[in-house]
């Protein structure tokens, strides 16, 4: 015959009372909990529609502010390539009457007039990628071929300048398929910002690489850097750094805003290391397929 052991937890046996007792501090502490949990999820439901409310209400900002932007760039157009033309003929047709200062006047409003164009161009781009009307038009090609040719644009300016511009190569063929008209942009902003703030005699390369998940390219230049509270700043539109500005007056602040809003729109990121007079590198990270 087994014997079990019998634990109490009083020395008496529990009565009625203490059962009836103990079931109501039970049922007591279980509503208390039901209060306090239904009041948190209340008070979190609360919060979520107020946090739905104003993220649509930002959205809806945002819209109107890139429609504005939109509307501006192209009334500000028409006007600014009027007076470009005018520049351009008064040049050519009085130029060799006018005196220097005449001239240098003429010359530094043309730069001014190309400066706001280009602006211009670029604000209804970004707008265009903002608002999603922008659709990727992928076409097949040799990644390094196709990266070898925009980046060879370029080596005139570098030789103006007495820069060393080179490019990498990768050891396999890789074949993508990439809105090429978009993606050249982004080539041509970063290998020019690159040109741009290096000084002669100093050097940008371009770095390609591909696996079997990504595929991207470094620009990589011995330049003026950035610090690293600007590198923050650097991707938002018109700001354009101190030393930026002091070594190039001419400059929109809209390239690298432009560049981000096109690798964001084909599932990218671009990220930047950079120290100040040490030179920068600007890598894009693109899915493969």
């Amino acid at each position: 015959m087994c014997i079990r052991d019998r634990y109490l937890l009083t020395e008496e046996p529990i009565t009625l009372r203490i059962l009836l007792t103990s079931l109501a501090a039970f049922y007591v502490t279980v509503f208390a909990c039901v209060l306090i949990i239904h009041s948190f999820m209340k008070r979190y439901r609360n919060l979520k529609n107020i946090i739905d409310d104003k993220n649509l209400q930002l959205e809806k900002a945002m819209r109107e502010r890139n429609k504005l932007f939109q509307f501006t760039a192209h009334e500000i157009k028409s006007p600014v390539t009027t007076i470009k033309t005018s520049l351009s003929v008064l040049r050519s047709l009085y130029g060799k009457n006018l005196n220097p200062e005449a001239t240098q006047l003429l010359q530094r409003a043309e730069r001014r007039s190309d400066q706001v164009l280009e602006m211009v161009k670029k604000m209804i781009e970004i707008t265009h990628y903002h608002l999603s009307r922008e659709t990727p038009q992928l076409e097949t090609v040799d990644f390094q071929e196709w990266l070898c040719k925009t980046v060879v644009s370029h080596q005139s300016v570098a030789e103006s300048k007495h820069i060393i511009l080179t490019m990498k190569k990768i050891e396999k063929d890789v074949q993508i398929a990439i809105d090429t008209g978009a993606l050249e942009k982004v080539v041509d902003n970063l290998v020019s910002n690159a040109l741009r703030y290096t000084n002669e005699g100093g050097s940008v390369e371009v770095i390609p690489y591909a696996d079997n998940k990504i595929f991207g390219f470094i620009v990589k230049d011995t330049g003026i850097g950035i610090s690293e509270d600007e590198q923050k700043e650097i991707f938002i539109e018109f700001y354009r750094t101190p030393k930026a500005k002091e070594m190039e007056k001419l400059g929109t602040g809209l390239g690298l805003n432009l560049v981000k809003e096109i690798v964001r729109k084909h599932g990218g990121k671009i990220e930047v290391k950079s120290k100040v007079d040490e030179g920068s590198d600007f890598r894009i990270i693109l899915p493969l397929g």
